[in-house]
């Protein structure tokens, strides 16, 4: 298997603003405890923020993040720009001393205005991450295929593998996959010779209710079946707030 670049430390930490409003717990303490597990990069979701907003918390997470001691891991990201934008697009593409990528949702990225697929290409041919989200096989396997900057997408995100909440009344919220069928789709036999075809490696993340358990879950189901040169990660919302230490015992990049 090809070592995964984007997310060193196997896991794509989300920080949502609204998750650390509701737990009353300050963003800064949240990604500082995150450099110091040897964590990074980590995707800013502030679904409530606009543009000017959400620049303004990037810029001020970013020298929280730069001003902190890392764990000596060796983490590319731990002295440079780790915040991977949702969404926008825009904001990330105009301030790359404090963002390192974008991810984009389906309907963001079928909406995407020709000025806006540029922003995207030069984030890609500048060495920044872009990501999107499927839904499917087909969508899955469709987003591997594209062409887009120097080697495709840095990484593609699949789910919801599990139920969950945090797209509550959005036009992305699909039923949740269950783990059988997410092997199904990552560990395609037919996935091997589309991936080696790529210039760049890539990374599957596997999104929606994911926690500690769920992952050693998948884990199971995935192991022995990845191809070579695909890394599968999990990402977290909620439970990378609630269950940080349980998430630190179990990472084990696939």
């Amino acid at each position: 298997m090809m070592p995964g670049p984007h997310f060193p430390a196997g896991i794509y930490p989300i920080l949502d603003l609204d998750a650390c409003q509701a737990r009353q717990i300050n963003p800064d303490d949240v990604i500082v405890q995150w450099k110091k597990l040897g964590w990074g990069p980590y995707q800013l979701r502030a679904k409530k923020l606009k543009a000017a907003e959400y620049a303004g918390m990037a810029e001020h997470l970013h020298a929280r993040w730069i001003g902190t001691e890392s764990s000596g891991s060796a983490n590319r990201w731990h002295s440079r720009p780790a915040i991977i934008a949702n969404d926008f697009l825009e904001v990330a593409w105009h301030h790359s001393d404090w963002f390192c990528g974008i991810h984009l949702g389906r309907s963001d990225l079928e909406s995407l205005s020709p000025r806006e697929e540029q922003m995207l290409e030069q984030i890609l041919d500048s060495g920044g991450i872009a990501g999107c989200s499927t839904h499917n096989a087909a969508e899955f396997r469709t987003a591997l295929e594209e062409k887009r900057g120097p080697g495709g997408w840095s990484y593609v995100a699949l789910g919801p593998v599990f139920p969950t909440e945090s797209k509550t009344n959005s036009v992305d919220q699909n039923a949740a996959l269950g783990p059988e069928l997410v092997a199904e789709i990552v560990a395609d036999p037919g996935m091997s010779s589309l991936l080696s075809q790529r210039q760049t490696a890539c990374t599957a993340v596997l999104i929606g209710g994911m926690n500690p358990n769920g992952w050693s879950q998948i884990q199971g189901v995935l192991q022995g079946r990845i191809p070579d040169e695909l890394t599968v990660v999990p990402a977290t919302i909620a439970s990378v707030l609630d269950s940080t230490a349980q998430w630190q015992e179990c990472l084990e990049p696939l």
